[in-house]
């Protein structure tokens, strides 16, 4: 089955597991490439220490705003005081992943923060021959390889940031960096590498601060800028209600007349829909699975797609009014087609 948050527009692919950690980052092609080499961490600095969002004592409540693609995730942590309130997408129209984090302070002093947001990509699949770089014109993180690219971005620009070698490649990884609090600034490195960057934010008595953070991906360093460009000029806020906005209207089909049943199975209905949605490829592909996590005990996934599967969920949305999903599947089973 798929991850308990995949949100994707079939040609990017993010998944979230159990703990809310970025786990499976798929592109151009749904269930194809998977290029998260590990779980990407998140977590505050607070209290003179680092609470990563993935242990205890947090609290996680997983869920999406209803009837669209866009998480609404809930993280709260009374031994320091915080609130967390996450909303994840990916545009519909493009291959950029955009999360809001809205950090509310429990406590009534004021009081100076920081996000640490963690990036263990390995491009294509593999550590092998990486590239990740601050860069200075897009103001964020740049990593490449070949003809795969992603940059990494926040509102105001990345201001503090570490480049460097993997855990995995027999260092500590950036993330090590966070546990004291200060990232080391490093600008580039090479091979099997991560990133960390952190956001400072100011929390008054008892209140509340927000921030943006995003991912674009593409096949070269020119596509990549262009999408972090569009996203700074469109505006963060502005792209997360545009995708729920998408969504909502996508899986709210006209003329279906659903009043007969419970609140809750048609709701159930619906996100069955938007889940679907998100296992299917532009180019016609109905995947079974997209979770990683049998590749480290059995060297293979269910990111297959498999003709008979398919041809089930095809005939199950193309009876729930979303005949284009089957008319991508029959072209591409009758024609085939080049990755």
């Amino acid at each position: 089955m798929p991850r308990n948050l995949p949100i994707g527009n079939g040609s990017m692919l993010v998944a979230f597991d159990g703990e809310y950690r970025l786990a499976d980052f798929y592109f151009p092609r749904v269930g194809m490439e998977n290029h998260a080499a590990a779980r990407f961490r998140f977590g505050v600095w607070a209290d003179d220490a680092l609470h990563a969002t993935d242990d205890a004592p947090w609290h996680r409540t997983l869920e999406y705003l209803r009837d669209t693609l866009v998480t609404d995730v809930q993280l709260q942590n009374d031994t320091i005081g915080l609130r967390i309130r996450c909303y994840d997408t990916v545009d519909p129209d493009a291959p950029v992943y955009l999360r809001k984090i809205v950090v509310r302070n429990l406590r009534g002093e004021a009081r100076d923060i920081k996000l640490f947001l963690h990036h263990d990509f390995a491009l294509y699949g593999n550590r092998i021959g990486d590239t990740v770089m601050f860069d200075p014109v897009s103001g964020g993180i740049v990593q490449y390889k070949v003809r795969r690219c992603v940059l990494v971005n926040c509102d105001g620009g990345v201001k503090e940031y570490a480049c460097g070698r993997a855990a995995a490649a027999g260092g500590e990884g950036t993330w090590a960096d966070a546990a004291v609090g200060v990232l080391s600034m490093t600008a580039i490195a090479q091979g099997a590498v991560d990133a960390t960057i952190a956001i400072p934010l100011h929390l008054g008595a008892n209140g509340s601060a927000t921030a943006f953070h995003w991912i674009c991906a593409g096949r070269t360093d020119a596509e990549v800028r262009a999408l972090d460009a569009g996203v700074r000029a469109e505006g963060p806020a502005h792209l997360l209600a545009r995708s729920g906005s998408h969504w909502y209207t996508w899986v709210n089909k006209p003329g279906l007349d659903l009043s007969d049943l419970p609140d809750e199975i048609i709701d159930f209905y619906r996100r069955s829909l938007l889940v679907v949605a998100t296992q299917c490829d532009r180019g016609g592909a109905v995947i079974a699975a997209n979770d990683s996590d049998i590749t480290w005990g059995h060297n293979d996934h269910y990111s297959y797609l498999w003709m008979r599967d398919a041809a089930f969920v095809c005939d199950a949305m193309d009876r729930a009014g979303f005949p284009e999903l089957t008319r991508r599947f029959l072209l591409l089973a009758k024609e085939g087609d080049q990755v």
